[in-house]
């Protein structure tokens, strides 16, 4: 059983957490080098005392890199408990971010990861932003991912999910 990070203030690590592990096996077999971004934080102190942490200006997205094409990469990562994505979960300055990307020939995208049903999927921005402005709601449906996406496959060629398909072209590496 995998373990997941439940309070409010982690929700999301445990995903970052496992695309980072697939990140350093796509470094390892030169396929990609795609790094974490940290949002930029400033220590809060009291006198000697440590009060806490404030983010100081807006994230882009939590990942970006190259890949072995020399092709720039750029995604973030969602966690979603609910059977729709809500639209509003993507930040519309990541959007505008994911969005420039592509126009620049970059490859921009979200990773959903629907906990409740165990599945990721990978949508381009191009069709996220699409889908914003033609479904006439508020969410994409679980169903519309199941009916027209095929779910990142887990454990396999030692990816957890391998976002990129890289296990079919490189295993001839993994054996």
């Amino acid at each position: 059983m995998v373990a997941y990070y439940n309070r409010h203030g982690i929700r999301g690590k445990w995903l970052e957490d496992v695309i980072t592990n697939t990140n350093r096996m796509y470094a390892h077999r030169n396929i990609a080098l795609i790094n974490k971004i940290p949002t930029p934080t400033k220590v809060i102190r009291k006198g000697d005392d440590l009060i806490g942490a404030k983010y100081t200006e807006k994230s882009t997205v939590d990942f970006t890199g190259l890949t072995e094409h020399g092709q720039f990469i750029a995604f973030d990562t969602k966690e979603c408990q609910k059977t729709a994505f809500s639209f509003a979960a993507v930040k519309s300055h990541q959007i505008e971010y994911l969005k420039k990307v592509s126009s620049l020939n970059g490859i921009a995208f979200l990773l959903i990861y629907f906990r409740n049903v165990d599945e990721m999927y990978r949508i381009d921005i191009d069709e996220f932003v699409e889908l914003m402005e033609t479904l006439n709601r508020k969410s994409i449906p679980y169903a519309y991912f199941k009916d027209n996406k095929k779910p990142i496959v887990k454990f396999k060629y030692g990816y957890f999910f391998d976002y990129l398909d890289a296990g079919r072209k490189n295993m001839e590496v993994v054996k």
